[in-house]
């Protein structure tokens, strides 16, 4: 952060900023603000009566997230099992699916753990995989902009995250 204070920012004419969390976290408040947006999600329009699960049918909470080494370390996969262990613990008939890039030894200790995963998937599998959940949970520690979050909302399903990054 000094060195983009002393050696980058005296250079630019501008920045683009994400969000204003981003935008405070680069210490550069002037940085103009552009949001990110859903527009290349299909609309589906809203989940209906028929949409909803059968009775006696477990919810189906799902994230999107990346799976192996790097970014994986702040996207929160640990938070997703812990979930998933108390809800067990609880006896809540949830059903978790985890949807991200990765390989089958990324996926192995959410598969060990009873989480269905989808490895790799493209984006017309992603975007019925998000609609189809009943819930979507971005355990996310740090997201500049949560394009995921936001496109489970634009497709009709559910979705929370922590309170920290650029949720609030």
């Amino acid at each position: 952060t000094v060195h983009k204070r002393r050696e980058v920012y005296p250079r630019i004419k501008g920045v683009i900023a994400i969000s204003e969390f981003v935008r405070h976290e680069i210490q550069y408040p002037a940085a103009r603000v552009v949001y990110n947006g859903c527009d290349h999600m299909p609309d589906r329009g809203p989940k209906g009566p028929n949409s909803a699960r059968k009775p006696g049918e477990p919810l189906v909470v799902g994230t999107l997230t990346r799976l192996g080494t790097g970014e994986a370390h702040y996207k929160g996969g640990h938070h997703f099992q812990l979930l998933k262990a108390a809800c067990d613990r609880q006896g809540l008939p949830v059903r978790f699916e985890i949807m991200g890039r990765g390989d089958e030894e990324d996926a192995a200790s959410f598969r060990e753990q009873g989480i269905t995963v989808h490895l790799n998937a493209d984006e017309s599998e992603k975007t019925a995989y998000l609609r189809r959940l009943d819930l979507f949970v971005s355990c996310s520690q740090w997201e500049g902009f949560n394009l995921p979050l936001v496109e489970a909302q634009a497709l009709g399903t559910a979705a929370m995250a922590f309170d920290v990054g650029a949720h609030p």
